[in-house]
């Protein structure tokens, strides 16, 4: 009987263990929150003009997911979802106070491991005629994420990311699961391999 509650506690305490680990570090394939909420955030406006106006209206966010060697690897452009201004600002600022949720992204395929970090960048966009222009403020929002040493295993369940910056144009987007996009692969090989066979067919009957 004791022998049976010790090997019960061993379990026991190897499961937290683990549920301690999982919760400590990130593995390729598990799901972070990309959210803010209240954030608040001052903007300042023009020289003279700005005393008047105050500060810029943040309207949009680009999300960065920034690996360890501070590369971005995935970025997400949207709307904020909610814009509040609030009393208090300075001469020339004004005070906004943001919340935004941007939902879950993955930790990508073959992740480095290290200290991860998100941030984000909040802009406007103005137009006069042909003129466009933004005003735009970055900051680090969430806590660094940790990711662990994993194999490729952990990776087939995981997406991969891209994120291209040509000239100030920014492209980002994701790949389906690395098991997907073997598949994938595999079946478009299939479907040419079979294409190429039955115009061998083909050629050779009209000889």
């Amino acid at each position: 009987m004791k022998t049976k509650i010790i090997i019960l506690a061993i379990i026991f305490l190897s499961l937290f263990s683990t549920l301690a680990s999982a919760q400590e570090e990130a593995r390729p394939g598990d799901y972070v929150n990309i959210k803010v909420t209240n954030l608040e955030l001052s903007t300042k406006g023009w020289p003279v003009i700005g005393i008047v106006t105050g500060g810029w209206t943040p309207a949009y966010v680009k999300w960065y997911l920034i690996d360890p060697y501070g590369n971005t690897v995935y970025m997400i452009d949207k709307s904020i979802n909610s814009v509040n201004k609030m009393s208090g600002a300075g001469i020339g600022e004004s005070k906004f106070q943001i919340s935004d949720d941007a939902g879950l992204i993955e930790i990508p395929a073959f992740a480095t491991y290290g200290m991860w970090t998100v941030k984000a960048k909040f802009y406007d966009v103005n137009k006069i005629g042909f003129i466009t222009w933004s005003n735009s403020q970055g900051t680090t929002i969430l806590a660094p994420i940790y990711v662990g040493d994993s194999g490729w295993m952990d990776s087939l369940g995981a997406p991969m990311y891209v994120y291209w910056n040509i000239m100030g144009f920014e492209i980002s987007f994701a790949t389906p699961d690395v098991l997907f996009l073997i598949a994938i692969i595999v079946v478009v090989i299939i479907v040419l391999i079979n294409i190429m066979a039955f115009l061998g067919r083909r050629k050779r009957k009209h000889a």
